[in-house]
C-alpha cells in the first residue's frame, strides 16, 4: 500500500508533534493505543518513521525524527491498506476489530488479510465470514498474543478504457507481481478492449501455496457507498478508487465524491466539477446524513459490480508452472 490513509482516533484526524531529534512523539491528547502499532511505519510530518512502542498520550519512534514538526501538530498517514485493528493470540481462528469497526465494506470471504505477529513477522489469513467488526479466518494464527494492524490486499481499480500503459502502471503498483508486459486491442464494435498481459518477473514464491503470493482480480467491489435522492445522473453506486486529503474518494462514471480540506466539506461533483450536494464535516469517513439537496448516503452492504456488459476480455499469459495466476476473463 502507500501513505495515503490519514491516521485517526473516534472518526477523527489524530494529531502529532514532534521535537527535532527526539524519538518521543506527543499525540495531543489522544490515546491510539488501540489504533497505532508496535512495528508499524507511518508518516509524520513528511518523514517515514517505524513505531517503537505506543502510550495514551504518546508514541516512541525506533529512531530520532530528524526535522520535528515546526513546534505545530501535524496530522499522520499510514498505508492505505489498512483495515482496522485486533489483538490475536495463538490457535485463533477469528478475531474482532479492537475499535468495532465494521469490516464488511473493506474485506469479504475469500480475500486474504495481513497480521503481524510478536517477533514482527508477518502471517497471511483467508477469511472465511465477515460479519460486522468479527473476521473467521483460516489457518489460525501461530504466534503469540499480540495487538496487531490488519491489512488488507492492496487493489487497484482500472477503468475499462485503460491504455496498456494505465494497465502496466496499476499492475505493476501491486505487491509481488513485478514487471509485466501488456498490449491492447480495441475498440472492437461494442466498444470493448482486450489486454495481453505477461508476467514477466519472477516474484515470491513459485505457488499460491499462500494466499499473499496469489494474483488475482474482481470484477466486483465491497468499498463503495449509495448515493440516492439525487436523480437518475447521479443515484448508484460511488465505488472507492483512491484517497484524497486521506480521505476515500468515491466515483461514478464522471462524478466523484471526495473531501475537500479547503472547505473542511466532503463534497459530490459532477464531471463539470460542479458542487451537487455537499455536508461540512472533518470526519475520515465519508458521513452519512446532513447532506444537502436531499442527497442520501449509505454504506456497501454487498457487493457492487466494477463491469457490465460483454464487451471487455483479459486474457494471461503464463510463463512459469505452477503459478496460478488469476484473471476473470468475463465482464
Amino acid at each position: 500500500g502507500d501513505y495515503d490513509m490519514i491516521i485517526s482516533v473516534g472518526n477523527q484526524p489524530a494529531n502529532f508533534k514532534a521535537v527535532p531529534g527526539s524519538r518521543w512523539i506527543d499525540t495531543m491528547g489522544d490515546d491510539l493505543t488501540s489504533v497505532l502499532h508496535a512495528g508499524e511505519t507511518i508518516v509524520i510530518g513528511g518523514e517515514l518513521v517505524e513505531v517503537r512502542a505506543v502510550s495514551s498520550d504518546k508514541i516512541e519512534l525506533e529512531k530520532y525524527h530528524i526535522q520535528g514538526t515546526d513546534g505545530v501538530a501535524v496530522q499522520g498517514y499510514r498505508m492505505d491498506n489498512y483495515v482496522g485493528s485486533a489483538t490475536i493470540s495463538l490457535g485463533d481462528t477469528s478475531l474482532t476489530e479492537a475499535n468495532g469497526q465494521s469490516l464488511e465494506s473493506a474485506i469479504r470471504p475469500g480475500e486474504a488479510i495481513q497480521v503481524t505477529n510478536i517477533a514482527g513477522g508477518k502471517e497471511y489469513l483467508t477469511v472465511t465470514s465477515v460479519i460486522g467488526s468479527s473476521v473467521i479466518f483460516s489457518p489460525s494464527f501461530t504466534g503469540a498474543t499480540t495487538s496487531t494492524p490488519i491489512y488488507a490486499r492492496k487493489k487497484v481499480i482500472v477503468p475499462a478504457n485503460a491504455s496498456s500503459a494505465t494497465m502496466q502502471a496499476s499492475l505493476e503498483a501491486l505487491e509481488d507481481v513485478g514487471s509485466v508486459e501488456v498490449s491492447r486491442e480495441g475498440p472492437n464494435t461494442f466498444e470493448g478492449f482486450t489486454w495481453y498481459i505477461t508476467f514477466s518477473s519472477n516474484m515470491g514464491m513459485s505457488s499460491c501455496a499462500l494466499p499473499s503470493w496469489c494474483f488475482e482480480s474482481s470484477k466486483e467491489s465491497v468499498t463503495y457507498i449509495t448515493i440516492s435522492g439525487l436523480g437518475q445522473e447521479y443515484d448508484g453506486n460511488y465505488i472507492q478508487t483512491s484517497f484524497h486529503g486521506g480521505r476515500p474518494r468515491y466515483v461514478l462514471l464522471e462524478n466523484n465524491l471526495s473531501y475537500d480540506p479547503t472547505f473542511s466539506e466532503w463534497r459530490l461533483h459532477s464531471g463539470d466539477d460542479s458542487v451537487v450536494s455537499f455536508v461540512a464535516s472533518s470526519d475520515v469517513s465519508v458521513p452519512l446524513s446532513g447532506w444537502s439537496n436531499g442527497a442520501n448516503i449509505a454504506l456497501s452492504d454487498s457487493v457492487a459490480p466494477l463491469l457490465v456488459g460483454q464487451n471487455a476480455v483479459a486474457e494471461v499469459s503464463i510463463l512459469q508452472s505452477d503459478v496460478h495466476q488469476s484473471f476473470n476473463p468475463e465482464n
